[in-house]
C-alpha cells in the first residue's frame, strides 16, 4: 500500500474530501486566524481559499504573537488596488497574518471571500 493521503486534483474537491470541514467564510480575518491557531491540527488541516489550498503546519511566534504557518505553492500576493503583484513564485512556509508588515497594502490570504478548514482525520 502506498504511503500518503490521496487527494483530488483541485482545491475545492480537496477540502470537500476532508472528513470534517469548518466554514469560516463569514468570520473576520482575525477570527479566522485565531481559530486556525487554536484548533488547527498540524499536517492534517487543509486551508482552502478559492482556487488555492494550503497545509497548516503549526504555529510560530512573530513579534510576540502566536501565528499559524502554512506550507503552500504560491505565485504571489496582490495589493488592494490589484494593478500589481508581489511575486513569490515557489513553495514556501508562510504565516497567515492580517497584513504583512513588509507591505501593509498586500491582501492577506486569510481575507479572501471564502475560507474553509478541512480536517483530514
Amino acid at each position: 500500500m502506498p504511503f500518503g493521503i490521496f487527494l483530488p486534483r483541485h482545491s475545492t474537491a480537496q477540502v470537500e474530501a476532508a472528513e470534517r470541514v469548518v466554514d469560516l467564510s463569514n468570520k473576520s480575518i482575525q477570527m479566522r486566524i485565531d481559530y486556525l491557531t487554536r484548533y488547527g491540527k498540524p499536517f492534517t488541516t487543509l486551508v482552502y481559499i478559492p482556487g488555492h489550498i494550503m497545509l497548516y503546519i503549526g504555529n510560530t511566534t512573530m513579534n510576540g504573537q502566536v501565528v499559524p504557518v502554512t506550507y503552500q505553492n504560491i505565485w504571489g500576493l496582490r495589493p488592494n488596488h490589484a494593478n500589481s503583484r508581489s511575486i513569490i513564485g515557489e513553495a514556501v512556509f508562510f504565516p497567515l497574518l492580517r497584513f504583512y508588515p513588509e507591505n501593509p497594502e498586500l491582501v492577506s490570504l486569510a481575507g479572501k471571500v471564502q475560507f474553509k478548514l478541512g480536517y483530514i482525520e
